[in-house]
């Protein structure tokens, strides 16, 4: 019987920023824990990959109105690590998005941009969310 390869389109390898937000306090109750001290060894998410059959995932930054959760700059460190296992997905910030998601293409290949409209785009204009979204288009390639 032929394996099929699955992809996990949005993951993210929590950071003790992320893992701490106020929106996760029911996943640290039921891992018994009221704060994540250290880092989460990468290897972690991994192995929870490998039990699930999952082959690549698309792993995402997080920017968030209190800043990186997750940046891109760690999500290219988690890149580096596993090249065969994950592909970079870039979240930007509001003041220089265009810039950002260049330099998350050029310099750590990431693939695309995570567009959390309710977090990230809530006070930008429909012609600044088009703006972004073209340039997005043209620095992936698709123009």
């Amino acid at each position: 019987m032929k394996k099929h390869k699955i992809i996990d389109a949005w993951m993210q390898h929590p950071t003790p920023r992320f893992a701490n937000q106020e929106m996760f306090a029911s996943l640290r109750k039921w891992l018994k824990v009221d704060k994540i001290e250290g880092d989460i060894p990468l290897e972690m998410t991994v192995a929870a990959m490998d039990i699930a059959n999952i082959s690549k995932g698309l792993i995402c930054s997080w920017e968030g109105p209190q800043g990186d959760l997750i940046s891109n700059k760690e999500v290219a460190g988690f890149i580096e690590k596993y090249p065969d296992r994950f592909v970079g997905i870039a979240s930007v910030k509001l003041n220089k998005p265009v810039h950002e998601l260049r330099k998350c293409v050029r310099e750590y290949g990431f693939k695309g941009l995570s567009e959390r409209s309710e977090i990230n785009y809530s006070k930008m204009g429909l012609r600044d969310f088009l703006i972004i979204e073209a340039k997005n288009a043209a620095i992936a390639g698709l123009w």
